[in-house]
């Protein structure tokens, strides 16, 4: 599956919600998700891209996407996230490491 702009803005939009059943998204007295879930969805937009089928092919953009996704993760851990989302950042991270996308 090639992932076109249009289809991760979908699979974001699914993972919000996904998030939002499962309890993930803690929401305080004023209905904002926390620090640590906005950071993690800015996450999940940058591993998305990075993802993608156009930057795949193009050792500049994937280099780029990589630096963004890792910066995203480390802002996500540093604003609290833990749990489930803290594993998966962390899975991220040492995939990015092995991939040699940032070499």
């Amino acid at each position: 599956m090639e992932l076109t702009t249009e289809k991760i803005r979908q699979l974001i939009l699914e993972e919000i919600k996904n998030l939002s059943r499962e309890g993930h998204m803690p929401m305080g007295d004023s209905n904002m998700p926390s620090p640590a879930v906005m950071a993690y969805k800015d996450f999940k937009s940058k591993v998305l891209r990075y993802m993608a089928g156009d930057v795949q092919y193009d050792a500049e953009l994937r280099f780029d996407a990589a630096q963004s996704a890792e910066e995203a993760a480390y802002a996500a851990l540093d604003a609290g996230a833990e749990g489930e989302m803290a594993d998966e950042i962390s899975s991220f991270l040492n995939d990015l490491y092995a991939s040699g996308d940032l070499d």
